[in-house]
C-alpha cells in the first residue's frame, strides 16, 4: 500500500497535500532515496501505461510507483487534464514526489494517440546518459514491435532510431522530467507508443519492456 508522504512534501508547486486524492496515488514507496520513480496514466487517455504498470507485478524495493498520475482524467478519458487546476496538482504531485524520493532516474510511461507518421515506439531523454534510451528501446525491439524511424514527426520534432529531441516548450504540458533533470540532474525517459496504431495488447507488451528493463538502467545510474 501507499503513503501520502510524497504529497507531504514540498514540490515546485510547494505543499499539494490539498489536492488529495485528485492526483495519483503511490502504490509503492521505495525502501531508500536515489532509486527509480515509475509514472504511468499522466494523460487519461493512455490506459495501456497504466495496465503495464499493474500487470507488472512487484517492483524492485528502490522503486516508487504511480500507476496512475491523474486519475480523474483516466477516469473521464481524457487527455490532458480532468481540469486544469487538476492537472497542474498532478505535476505540482509529481515534481514534490521527485523531491521526496530523490530517484537517480524517472521513467514515465505514455502513449501517442497523434502517432499518423510515426508509427513505432519511441523515446524522449533528459539527461547525459544516452544508453538509458539504448536499453530501453533494445528491450521493445526484441519483442518484435516496430521502433519508430522517420525524418519527421508531430510537430517539427526529428526522430532517429527511435528517439525523439524533446521540446523546451512545457508551459502549457509541463514535464516533471525537465523539472528534475534542470532542479536536481535526475535523468528522465519519456516512452511513448502509438495509441491510434497499435492495439492495446501490443502496447501493453512494449511498455512491459520497458518495465522489465529498470533493473539494468538502474545499474547505469546508481
Amino acid at each position: 500500500g501507499g503513503g501520502d508522504a510524497g504529497a507531504q512534501a514540498g514540490g515546485e508547486g510547494g505543499q499539494v497535500s490539498k489536492t488529495w486524492p485528485y492526483v495519483g496515488k503511490f502504490s509503492q514507496m521505495a525502501k531508500r532515496r536515489g532509486g527509480v520513480l515509475v509514472i504511468g496514466g499522466v494523460h487519461g487517455n493512455e490506459p495501456a501505461s497504466v495496465a503495464a504498470i499493474l500487470a507488472h507485478g512487484v517492483f524492485p524495493d528502490y522503486c516508487t510507483v504511480v500507476p496512475s498520475a491523474n486519475p480523474l482524467a483516466l477516469a473521464t478519458a481524457v487527455h490532458r487534464y480532468y481540469d486544469t487546476d487538476t492537472y497542474f496538482a498532478q505535476y505540482s504531485y509529481m515534481c514534490a514526489l521527485a523531491d521526496y524520493a530523490m530517484p537517480k532516474l524517472i521513467v514515465n510511461l505514455h502513449e501517442d494517440d497523434e502517432a499518423f507518421e510515426h508509427r513505432g515506439f519511441y523515446a524522449y531523454h533528459y539527461g547525459e546518459n544516452v544508453e538509458l534510451l539504448n536499453v530501453a528501446i533494445q528491450r521493445v525491439s526484441a519483442t518484435g514491435l516496430r521502433i519508430a524511424n522517420e525524418d519527421f514527426t508531430w510537430e517539427t520534432e526529428q526522430i532517429f532510431q527511435g528517439v525523439i529531441v524533446a521540446s523546451d516548450d512545457t508551459e502549457f504540458d509541463p514535464s516533471v522530467e525537465d523539472y528534475a533533470w534542470k532542479k536536481h540532474r535526475i535523468e528522465g525517459i519519456v516512452v511513448e507508443t502509438p495509441s491510434n496504431v497499435w492495439p492495446v495488447r501490443a502496447r501493453v507488451r512494449a511498455l512491459r519492456a520497458v518495465l522489465d528493463a529498470i533493473p539494468e538502467m538502474y545499474e547505469l545510474v546508481k
